[in-house]
């Protein structure tokens, strides 16, 4: 993130982690959560909010808690950067501060 402004730290939120116990997975938990953040930082007031999922739509078990980049494009997310193959960092912009 070399190329973001510094300034916009205090405002973007991050989600850095989504965890689903095994029995729960595939059942919409992921969307709700990361649903329920988008709508947390908003009425907080802030201006956007990142993830950093699994890129593509390979199952990792071993990486499930890093989320997964569909779930974030599901919810209006895009693509900021690719760091690594592996991983995308997606960004919703939500227009506060």
């Amino acid at each position: 993130m070399r190329n973001r402004p510094h300034a916009e730290d205090e405002s973007v939120w991050l989600l850095p982690c989504i965890f689903v116990r095994v029995g729960n997975r595939g059942q919409g938990v992921s969307h709700a959560l990361v649903g329920a953040a988008v709508e947390l930082a908003r009425r907080e007031g802030a201006s956007a909010i990142e993830g950093w999922p699994l890129a593509g739509s390979k199952r990792r078990p071993a990486d499930a808690f890093l989320g997964r980049e569909q779930v974030f494009e599901d919810l209006g997310f895009h693509c900021v950067e690719l760091p690594a193959a592996e991983r995308v960092i997606m960004r919703l912009e939500l227009g506060g501060v």
